[in-house]
């Protein structure tokens, strides 16, 4: 997915392989610490409003109760705790922090890894394919996870979620 960023930043400020990939990874890495600080920051919010979540979340198990009480269900206990919804949560919340930890120590590798010149590729021949098939792959799987998540976050910010961004 960077290579072909590398590339274009190349091409496009005509500057040489090395600076053009370490401005590709720095975009990259200034995307990764964009997000990691989003994640950051929610689970602060998050953890800030841990007592009013956990009151509403036993509101709606109560709602949910006695609903399925009238119809006929009998839930008691089926629920979980709030205290055991909020620990799920910190939980989730410290692991995505680790993921995007260790997000820049692969960033670093890649940069590496990624120092050299690739080799130029036979036209029509099989490791030409392969890249491209592969680079393709990447670029539509990329840009429909991003569509994807910008869709979610709008929706969810219109309808007033809490930390809609982040779920997006």
């Amino acid at each position: 997915v960077v290579r072909p960023a590398a590339a274009w930043v190349s091409r496009t400020l005509k500057v040489p392989h090395p600076l053009a990939m370490f401005l590709a990874l720095a975009g990259a890495g200034g995307l990764f610490l964009a997000l990691g600080s989003l994640v950051g920051h929610s689970a602060q919010t998050f953890a800030g409003n841990a007592e009013q979540y956990a009151g509403r979340l036993d509101q709606l198990m109560g709602q949910l109760e006695a609903w399925a009480s009238a119809q006929g269900f009998d839930m008691a206990g089926a629920g979980i705790s709030a205290d055991q919804a909020t620990g799920y949560a910190q939980r989730l919340a410290k692991g995505a922090l680790g993921v995007f930890s260790n997000a820049f120590l692969v960033l670093i590798c890649l940069l590496f890894l990624l120092q050299g010149k690739p080799t130029p590729l036979r036209p029509g021949g099989f490791r030409e394919e392969v890249t491209g098939r592969v680079r393709r792959y990447l670029v539509i799987k990329v840009g429909t996870s991003l569509t994807t998540g910008v869709l979610v976050g709008l929706i969810l910010y219109f309808v007033g979620l809490d930390l809609a961004l982040t779920f997006g």
